[in-house]
């Protein structure tokens, strides 16, 4: 897993990860952040991606190996 060249999350995504982090379901996210739940899906696909992660689990291990997870605040 290695981070994209360069790429960091926007701060939608930092907040979705924050919310991930904390427990929230798609749809809460979706709903947190006046957001469609194919908006969260397509930025939490994307945030797989720009971590190398294949899965939701391994993308929050590599958001706090990045330190992007550091990098964001509730």
């Amino acid at each position: 897993m290695a981070e994209r060249a360069g790429q960091r999350p926007n701060s939608r995504q930092l907040r979705i990860l924050l919310l991930m982090h904390d427990g929230y379901t798609d749809q809460q996210i979706a709903d947190e952040l006046y957001l469609g739940m194919r908006t969260v899906e397509r930025e939490i696909n994307r945030l797989m991606r720009m971590s190398g992660s294949r899965s939701r689990f391994t993308l929050g291990a590599a958001a706090t190996r990045l330190g992007w997870l550091g990098a964001a605040t509730h």
